[in-house]
């Protein structure tokens, strides 16, 4: 008999799932509640230990229970056991595992946070410079901020799936679990392809100006074309230089994706200068990490298009916005209960995209 406790159930699901490492089991649960597990806990035995509490735990009243909106009961000096809360805590680990699984050029990208989903404005301080010589008198030189803003404004993304009354009924915990796990995946899909989106829009483009280029696929040649374009242009508003090594190289297709990985860690490249191939240093090794981003793809002309760009925390050229205190987009999901004799997972995510500085990036256009 389970230890009536909603952290030893949940724990016990997920042992029994097997879709959760050790590792994670061993820091997201205490070494008591871990003890008092049982591995071979089922969804069936969650309904049991709630109807226990009221007295209830024929079969008649387990499939009595299954049919009713929810599951749930408390007692003196025990925790409530909710069929939905406690699901809902589990799907959310394995949502945000399989949601951390998938990596993306969004990771690369910082991310602010605001207080609702109402649109907000955010401003990027600069200063003018260089300092000046202080004289004899002491006097320093006032400087002045300017400040370049942008708006933002954080949106929720979601989708609704549902468990079949078969699925539950068979006590398959990995089918019921798999749906968590996809819309983690889907939340990760979804942020992926809206950020690609603007990256590759036409009306960003507008908006990078000079730093919109036509040139080749990827190649120590092209790639030295793309900095020299980043540097020219990082200019403050004070004529001042910036500085913009660069840190990142975005590629859509897999080949110029090895083909980028291949230049930031060669010491030496095969060149083809004067139709002649030989070995020669490679001035990239080290300089950048290559991503693969497949949203960039909107269309097939977009193939081997590739972006060089500054990425860090107040320079980059996109931003993502989070609800506080977050300070990721994570998926959120929600267990709706047994309705109907099925189980009803909802997923969303809350997250906003903004272009944020155009001195950080420079796209090469292939044609």
């Amino acid at each position: 008999m389970l230890n009536i406790n909603a952290d030893v159930l949940e724990c016990s699901l997920a042992r029994s799932s097997g879709a959760f490492p050790k590792s994670f089991l061993e820091s997201t649960f205490s070494p008591e509640t871990l003890e008092q597990s049982n591995r071979k806990t089922g969804l069936h035995d969650l309904i049991r230990a709630s109807l226990g509490i009221e007295g209830r735990v024929q079969a008649s009243h387990i499939q009595e229970a299954m049919r009713q909106p929810l599951v749930q009961a408390s007692a003196p000096g025990y925790s409530t056991i909710s069929l939905p809360g406690i699901l809902s805590n589990l799907a959310n680990k394995a949502a945000l595992g399989a949601y951390q699984e998938l990596p993306g050029i969004s990771d690369l990208f910082p991310v602010t946070s605001t207080a609702d989903f109402k649109k907000f404005s955010r401003c990027r301080m600069s200063i003018d410079g260089p300092m000046k010589q202080v004289p004899a008198s002491g006097e320093i030189e006032h400087g002045s901020l300017t400040d370049d803003t942008y708006e933002n404004q954080v949106e929720t993304w979601g989708k609704l799936y549902s468990i079949t009354p078969q699925m539950l009924r068979n006590d398959d915990l990995d089918q019921i679990l798999a749906v968590p796990k996809m819309l983690g995946r889907l939340a990760k899909h979804t942020l992926e392809s809206e950020v690609s989106k603007l990256l590759s829009s036409t009306a960003t483009e507008t908006w990078l100006g000079t730093g919109l280029i036509n040139g080749d696929a990827i190649s120590l040649e092209s790639l030295d074309t793309a900095y020299l374009t980043l540097i020219n242009r990082a200019v403050g508003t004070d004529g001042t230089p910036i500085d913009v090594e660069p840190s990142h190289v975005l590629v859509t297709g897999a080949r110029d994706h090895i083909t980028a990985q291949a230049i930031s860690k060669s010491k030496e490249m095969r060149s083809t200068a004067e139709d002649e191939v030989y070995l020669t240093g490679n001035p990239w090794q080290g300089r950048f990490t290559a991503a693969r981003g497949p949203y960039l793809r909107q269309s097939e002309s977009d193939l081997a298009n590739w972006y060089l760009c500054r990425i860090e925390q107040d320079f980059a050229p996109i931003q993502i916005a989070v609800l506080a205190p977050q300070t990721s987009v994570a998926p959120i999901i929600e267990s709706m209960g047994c309705t109907g004799g099925g189980l009803s997972f909802r997923g969303f995510a809350d997250f906003g995209i903004a272009r944020f500085d155009p001195l950080s990036i420079v796209k090469t256009k292939v044609s």
